[in-house]
């Protein structure tokens, strides 16, 4: 187990990917390439660089032409998986080079297995493909840092991936880095995401940092000293020894803004509670809809009168609950259920109540509208 990071640009990355992959001796073995993207959600201009950018693929591609690759992803729901691989440039990827093809993973078929936690549904190519996992490099409001071991959640059904925050994060993740092991990790760190990932107060951070590794642990660990957090921090990932090829590692630390120790993230006068328990599809459909209240034109316009907008902006504040172990708000506010895992927390404290697993975009954002901003009469 070995793991080479370096100095990359997209400009050079198809030299560096090069030296990389042969510096670990790799070389695929099977005729047909499976790559796992990070294509998290469509805003991804607006939170920051979380997508796996397509010129990371097209170089490996490059590299072995005479292999035939499957670029397989999923999208969060709500989310439209032909909007994200038409934005992502994965689209047009595949028009370039017949050797690749784009699988849905959310309709692809599947193998039941077994693992620690029972049965487990994975996808069908990975028994028939050689796996090469390619995450970004970014941070994580609830998981910490989102790497390879947590892109590959991202091959798992819905109703797992909402399994995985009920029943223990950090917890899931190892068991399934157990479960799925790649052939190769390819992080690409050459623009990613740091803070509180996928708020919006997320920002971009570019490091031009390319990072390969033949193990999921050892390569997230790496990625985490070169991100300047410390692994043992990060309960999926732990600390442990790290083989690095390069010699020569200084000057390679880009440090990011990590997710800071809080229980709640402030936006505007929203406040909403960081629960390890709330699972991606209703926190996507919440970060979706608060983004989209602070970008709205409508909002500027009318019929809203100025202290309708003053009191959305300033006046208001409304707490925003998600996730099977809702808190309640130490002071009085506004309370927003949302999911079908706060009814009962909504009934038993009479809060208002958004039902669904997940509600979509658009039926948070209209909640968060009519919930925050008192009807003229």
């Amino acid at each position: 187990m070995a793991v080479f990071a370096c100095r990359t640009t997209y400009k050079n990355l198809y030299e560096n990917l090069g030296r990389a992959l042969a510096s670990l001796g790799y070389e695929p073995t099977n005729e047909r390439v499976l790559l796992k993207p990070c294509l998290a959600t469509s805003r991804q201009s607006i939170r920051g660089s979380a997508w796996t950018n397509r010129r990371v693929v097209e170089a490996l591609v490059q590299i072995f032409p005479d292999r035939l690759f499957t670029v397989a992803e999923g999208v969060p729901p709500g989310q439209d998986y032909e909007t994200i691989m038409r934005k992502s440039g994965y689209f047009r990827l595949a028009r370039e080079y017949p050797q690749v093809e784009l699988l849905n993973l959310d309709v692809a078929r599947r193998r039941k297995v077994e693992w620690e936690h029972g049965q487990l549904e994975i996808p069908e190519v990975l028994f028939t493909h050689e796996y090469i996992n390619m995450p970004t490099l970014h941070t994580h409001m609830v998981a910490g840092v989102s790497l390879g071991l947590k892109n590959q959640k991202g091959l798992l059904r819905d109703s797992d991936k909402k399994r995985f925050h009920k029943e223990g994060l950090h917890k899931m993740i190892v068991s399934l880095g157990k479960a799925v092991k790649p052939k190769m990790t390819i992080i690409d760190g050459i623009e990613g995401a740091q803070g509180d990932w996928p708020m919006p107060t997320s920002t971009k951070k570019r490091s031009n940092l390319l990072i390969c590794g033949d193990d999921n642990f050892e390569t997230d660990r790496a990625a985490c000293m070169l991100m300047g957090i410390d692994p043992a921090t990060i309960p999926h990932i732990g600390p442990g020894e790290v083989k690095f090829i390069e010699k020569e590692m200084k000057g390679l630390t880009a440090r990011f803004r990590p997710v800071k120790t809080r229980d709640s993230i402030k936006l505007m006068r929203f406040n909403v509670p960081l629960d390890p328990s709330t699972c991606t599809a209703c926190a996507n459909a919440g970060n979706e809809s608060l983004m989209q209240l602070v970008l709205w034109p409508q909002i500027l316009m009318l019929p809203y009168t100025l202290w309708r907008l003053l009191y959305f902006c300033v006046l208001n504040r409304t707490y925003i609950v998600m996730g099977s172990k809702p808190i309640t708000p130490k002071r009085p506010c506004k309370v927003i259920c949302i999911g079908d895992c706060t009814r009962k927390f909504a009934r038993d404290n009479n809060y208002y109540h958004l039902p669904g697993c997940s509600p979509s975009i658009h039926e948070v954002r209209k909640t968060l509208m009519r919930a925050s901003i008192p009807t003229v009469r």
